[in-house]
């Protein structure tokens, strides 16, 4: 809230004004019994009508002790005691007939150079106060201003004194002191809501007479303790157990020693807390911690944890052969380390490209991903990752053997699709239709064009085989497959098929056994084959009805006109067997 400075006064002095007033406690506060005397007896000596102590808030007058005025309370604007708080002076005022108060002298009242209120005497009648009342209202005056800078003072302290006290319970949960002999004469409230004790049973007790020294650091810090209060120094975190009605407690004992200025010892001032949760749960932590140290010496891995400043924190002696340390003691920082082995040469990945490499892997904890390096002659997977702590664990494992291996599978896989390739070449350069049908029954592999294709292959991959043909041919396919793989062997199947152009045409299929559950299919149209040889039958039937004709039968659509077949009559005419002519070029065997 922006508040006006009366004439006289600059916004921050007025400001400043107001916060010491504040520090009183004394607005709107019951009347203190000698500034009410004060008032009165100002009213007596002078004869006034009124006497009145002001304190001068923002916008209001407060009167803190009054005499022949009934209100509390006044407006601050325009009134006498606004313009009295501007002056070093007594403000001497008049007022003409007709108005309630016609005489007003108002004597500034300073603390620490602030004019927090005003003293000041009243009458309904003009008046002239002699010299001798005027010194006297002056007296009072200062009296009255040393009330308002003993309570400013006495708010102070206890102001201060608060936030002491509130600082030292931050970080314990009960005060105490002692005398110089050692028995506790005062400990504050909160004992009791800590352990459940009475404080008042504590006074007069001293601390061997409560405590016995803590099992947790082998009584070491009750002995500094001891060794501390016979020297009359300072201790802090002496542990020390005592029984209360919540149970066995282990206390954290602080204390300063207290001296009069003239150095005579008066005893000693501390702080206590319960520390049973808190070493019951550093406990835990170090079991936790030796577990995870035990851990990670099981792992056939090499494991480290590092601090987000670098240090080293927990290595495995896997980790630490890897990086060439005997142990964490004295090591050199990770990044340190990392330079260190990339200047000796142990990543030849790093050779020519140390600076890059270094930041590849320093930062290798952002990528979600292990990455394989060579360190020495060893192919190290690694993988770093951020702990919600900060600290980054880093895991690498040995993967030289598999890397190896890998190489080899890596050549054979290279191999056999090389050879796969090489096979779907000479499959693909055969007249026949081939297809390669996985374990699982479906199209995987076969021609990408071939007339005698029913659907596009795109269409068939991944389909089951035998989806596009009837029942029964699937079925007598689908029998033959297992055949083959039960017996090893390959099996042969014919069968007629209705082609795209509504002709049904012959076929020969060969189903072959192959690794992991697959099989080749391979079939041919035989259509224009099985009526030759209805037509070499037909004629076969017709010669043989008479032996004695020389006739022979060649192939025309072959080069040469081949002879396929030659009748007794002929063979006598030609004086050769069938096994001489059969096969021979027709103008050759004429000649």
């Amino acid at each position: 809230m922006n508040i006006a400075a009366p004439t006289g006064l600059t916004e921050s002095q007025e400001t400043e004004r107001l916060a010491l007033l504040a520090l009183t406690k004394w607005l709107d506060a019951d009347t203190p019994p000698a500034l009410q005397a004060i008032v009165r007896l100002a009213a007596t000596l002078t004869g006034c009508s009124a006497s009145v102590v002001h304190l001068v808030d923002a916008h209001r007058l407060y009167a803190l002790a009054r005499h022949g005025i009934s209100s509390r309370h006044a407006t601050r604007e325009s009134s006498w005691c606004n313009q009295a708080i501007t002056q070093t002076e007594p403000l001497c005022m008049s007022a003409p007939e007709g108005q309630p108060w016609r005489f007003y002298i108002g004597f500034p009242i300073l603390v620490e150079g602030h004019a927090l209120a005003t003293f000041c005497v009243l009458n309904r009648d003009e008046r002239q106060l002699t010299d001798a009342q005027k010194q006297t209202l002056k007296d009072l005056a200062l009296i009255v201003q040393a009330q308002l800078a003993e309570q400013v003072e006495k708010r102070r302290v206890r102001r201060e004194a608060a936030r002491v006290r509130m600082a030292s319970l931050a970080g314990s949960d009960w005060l105490w002191e002692t005398n110089p002999d050692g028995h506790l004469q005062w400990v504050s409230a909160s004992l009791r809501q800590h352990t459940g004790l009475d404080p008042v049973a504590e006074m007069g007790m001293r601390a061997k007479d409560i405590y016995t020294p803590a099992a947790a650091d082998s009584g070491a810090s009750w002995q500094r303790y001891v060794q501390a209060r016979q020297r009359r120094e300072p201790f802090s975190q002496a542990l020390a157990e005592r029984d209360t009605p919540r149970g066995r407690m282990v206390v954290s004992i602080s204390g300063s020693p207290v001296f009069r200025k003239d150095g005579v010892f008066m005893g000693y001032r501390g702080a206590s807390r319960n520390v049973t949760r808190q070493l019951q749960l550093e406990e835990e932590a170090h079991r936790q911690d030796a577990l995870l140290r035990e851990a990670t010496e099981t792992f056939h891995a090499g494991v480290m944890i590092s601090a987000p400043d670098g240090r080293i924190l927990l290595a495995n002696k896997h980790w630490l052969a890897s990086a060439g340390l005997s142990s964490i003691e004295g090591a050199p920082s990770w990044p340190d380390l990392l330079r260190q082995l990339i200047k000796a040469g142990h990543y030849p990945e790093a050779s020519g490209q140390e600076d890059d490499f270094y930041d590849l892997r320093i930062k290798q904890h952002h990528e979600d991903r292990a990455r394989v390096i060579r360190l020495r002659d060893r192919m190290i997977l690694a993988r770093d990752q951020m702990l919600s702590n900060g600290n980054i664990l880093h895991f690498a494992t040995d993967v030289t053997q598999a890397h190896n291996e890998s190489l080899v599978v890596e050549e054979q896989q290279l191999a056999v699709m090389a050879s796969e390739a090489r096979l779907k070449a000479v499959l693909d350069a055969l007249p026949d239709l081939w297809f390669l049908i996985d374990e699982q029954g479906r199209y995987r592999d076969g021609h990408r064009n071939h007339p005698m294709m029913l659907k596009p292959f795109d269409e068939l991959k991944g389909q089951r085989f035998g989806t596009f043909v009837s029942k029964e041919l699937a079925e007598r396919e689908w029998d033959a497959i297992t055949r083959a793989h039960a017996t090893g062997q390959a099996q042969r199947l014919e069968y007629s098929l209705t082609m795209p152009d509504g002709i049904t045409r012959q076929f020969e299929g060969r189903m072959a056994p192959m690794p992991e559950g697959r099989t080749l299919f391979l079939t041919r149209d035989m259509t224009d084959i099985r009526a030759l040889e209805r037509d070499v039958r037909t004629l076969q039937q017709v010669l043989q009805a008479d032996l004695s004709l020389g006739l022979l039968v060649s192939d025309a659509r072959s080069p040469g006109h081949p002879v396929l077949y030659a009748t007794p009559g002929g063979q006598a005419l030609l004086g050769q067997g069938s096994g001489q002519l059969e096969g021979r070029p027709l103008l050759d065997v004429l000649q």
